[in-house]
């Protein structure tokens, strides 16, 4: 057999095969050669490019040579990648895999390099490069996922819904088509969150395991309850005896009153006031008084007495005592407090006065310690009026050190100030202050002020001739110091009659120019002293 013979027998060999193949895929009913194939941006692309045209190979006819893009290689389709025996059974071949929905089934498809007679040296089978494989695969839907139809399973059988499955179909958002590159894996599929779903509409069958959470930041559902008032009213006339407990503030309105009887003790929880707008009375008396104090003695202090405008106040024959939590035993605005034969010590807190009608007659304020200002400090925009008969204030401590504070800013505020026999001792500052914006009357007699750094200091807006309408007569200046500026203990800026007093020496007060010989407590030169007492008056009270 020559060579020419043997060309001869080894090319009808290959077009024995490349016809069968043809006749084995033309059985089947399947393109062997795809016009094109679905890539992952979502467009299609020829399957088989041709090197001229950029086409689909056509299908060769019997007995044709392929083309190929180098020209000396036919390329036919196989299932397996191989080349097929002459006369070998391709029944056996594996049967088409189902692809996305909507497509035809294809199958893997490679191609096969045949080398025609005369170029064996040139492209050996072994050597030859292979053309890229492309596959397609099918995705399994995720819970992630909500479908827009039901996709059939690769074998074509009837599909069904995964139990587990949040089936929620919306026409907006569907399973995304499968795409097909070459030599490339899909990845998993983004989850599509769907807006229309909402779960207050889902059905128990389906969400039957969905877990139901609970949003913490929601706000609760309030029920609302009775109000308690954080308060007890007083309504009518009302009488307390024995002892009472008050553990919330008291109110007393307007034209009610709360009276307190003979021989009886109220105990005050830490902090608790009573307001009042109508009348308080404690009507104590000597054998039996009335004690008002808190809860006990190593409790803390109770509030105060706040009594409004129009509202009255009037204490007999009462012991007050750990009181002024806020720094206020008692408060009086455009109302009145009357303190008579009473006892106000220990407290902390002190008397404030706005406007108000005061009284305070052989009582006794001592030993508090007083938070700010005077034991008794006092404002007049308007008129009122301040008395004090037979009383001691001091020594107290804290606050300015002062004992009486009068503050008169209103220009047409009328005040009438009146002591008789009070008896103030300070341990600093000073015992009286009166600040006269308006016009102060009154009249000081018998009336002790001893120790602190000053006695009296009298600051007026009126003209220093009359100067202020207040007189001082009969009374005592004793025991005090001099920390600042020349040693004068009275000080005025207008005229003060301060004539027949004590200065604590026989010799009378110093005074440079008009007294240089005097031993005793010095006074301001706008202050008339003259007729000094030689002894101390007996009306007035021992320090």
């Amino acid at each position: 057999m020559n060579d020419s013979l043997i060309d001869k027998i080894l090319l009808a060999g290959a077009v024995v095969a490349v016809l069968a193949a043809a006749a084995f895929f033309g059985i089947r009913g399947i393109d062997w050669a795809p016009s094109t194939v679905a890539t992952t941006d979502g467009t299609a692309t020829p399957a088989v490019p041709d090197a001229a045209a950029g086409t689909p190979l056509p299908t060769p006819a019997e007995g044709t040579v392929l083309p190929t893009p180098e020209g000396n290689a036919a390329l036919v389709p196989t299932t397996e990648g191989d080349v097929p025996a002459e006369g070998t059974d391709q029944s056996a071949n594996p049967a088409p895999t189902a692809t996305s929905i909507g497509k035809r089934p294809r199958i893997s498809t490679d191609y096969l390099l045949l080398t025609p007679a005369g170029y064996e040296d040139e492209a050996p089978l072994e050597e030859a490069e292979e053309v890229p494989t492309a596959t397609m695969e099918y995705i399994e839907p995720t819970q992630e996922v909500w479908a827009t139809e039901v996709i059939p399973p690769p074998d074509n059988t009837e599909a069904t819904i995964p139990a587990d499955l949040d089936y929620n179909p919306t026409p907006d958002y569907g399973y995304p088509d499968a795409k097909a590159t070459p030599d490339e894996s899909f990845a998993e599929p983004t989850p599509i969150p769907d807006p229309m779903f909402d779960a207050a509409t889902a059905t128990p069958e389906v969400f039957a395991t969905e877990q139901v959470i609970v949003d913490a930041t929601a706000e609760p559902t309030v029920v609302p309850t009775a109000t308690v008032p954080p308060f007890d009213v007083v309504s009518g006339s009302v009488s307390w005896s024995g002892l009472r407990a008050v553990t919330k503030d008291i109110l007393i309105p307007a034209g009610s009153q709360l009276i307190v009887e003979p021989n009886t003790t109220i105990k005050m929880s830490a902090g608790v006031s009573i307001y009042v707008d109508g009348t308080f009375r404690l009507n104590g008396t000597k054998a039996q008084p009335v004690s008002l104090t808190n809860a006990n003695e190593t409790a803390q202090p109770w509030g105060g007495v706040y009594v409004r405008e129009d509202g009255v106040m009037t204490v007999n024959d009462s012991v007050i005592t750990n009181g002024g939590a806020a720094g206020t035993l008692m408060s009086v605005e455009i109302g009145t407090l009357r303190i008579a034969d009473s006892e106000l010590k220990n407290n902390r807190g002190h008397i404030r006065l706005t406007d108000a009608v005061f009284s305070l007659q052989k009582s006794t304020l001592r030993d508090n310690d007083v938070a700010f200002g005077a034991m008794i400090d006092t404002t007049y925009t308007a008129n009122g009026s301040i008395l004090v008969e037979a009383s001691r204030i001091g020594p107290n401590s804290g606050g300015s050190g002062t004992q009486i504070a009068v503050d008169q800013t209103g220009a047409l505020s009328q005040l009438q100030f009146d002591m008789t026999g009070a008896n103030l001792v300070g341990t600093s500052g000073t015992n009286v202050v009166l600040l006269n914006g308006g016009t102060i009357t009154g009249a000081v007699q018998c009336t002790t002020f001893h120790g602190g750094d000053t006695a009296l200091r009298i600051d007026s807006a009126g003209p220093s001739v009359p100067g202020i309408g207040v007189t001082v007569r009969q009374s005592v200046f004793s025991g005090h110091r001099v920390v600042y500026g020349p040693p004068r203990v009275v000080v005025s800026n207008v005229g003060l009659d301060a004539r027949t007093n004590w200065w604590n020496a026989a010799t009378g007060p110093y005074h440079p120019k008009n007294n240089p010989t005097g031993t005793g407590e010095a006074n301001g030169v706008n202050v008339s002293a003259g007729g000094w007492l030689t002894a101390r008056p007996a009306c007035a009270p021992t320090p």
